[in-house]
């Protein structure tokens, strides 16, 4: 008999994130580091995100900011996400969930 353990949403960012989730933070930084400061350079000296962040808030984004970061994942890791399992996405770490989902599938 199997046993499944069941995590908050928060311990899910606390644990050790894989390669292909460090490339998508990655790319999530570099999108703003281009586009708000125009210098995607300067994602030697930042932080990574550990998935909690908030687009609008914690990040600035708005919509338009978000389209844009989106396209740019899109185009960085060559698939396509439905726009309808975008829609409530908030954080960092759930925008990561979804385009993971369709990285380990591609």
């Amino acid at each position: 008999m199997c046993s499944f353990a069941l995590h908050s949403r928060t311990d899910r960012y606390h644990r050790r994130q894989t390669m292909n989730e460090q490339k998508v933070y990655q790319e999530m930084l570099r999108f703003l580091l281009e586009r708000k400061f125009g210098d995607p350079t300067l994602i030697e000296s930042q932080e990574p995100f550990d998935g909690s962040e908030s687009l609008r808030v914690d990040l600035n984004l708005d919509s338009i900011d978000e389209v844009m970061m989106i396209l740019a994942l899109e185009e960085a890791f060559e698939v396509t996400v439905p726009d309808k399992e975008l829609e409530d996405v908030t954080t960092t770490g759930e925008m990561a969930d979804v385009f993971l989902k369709h990285i380990n599938t591609a």
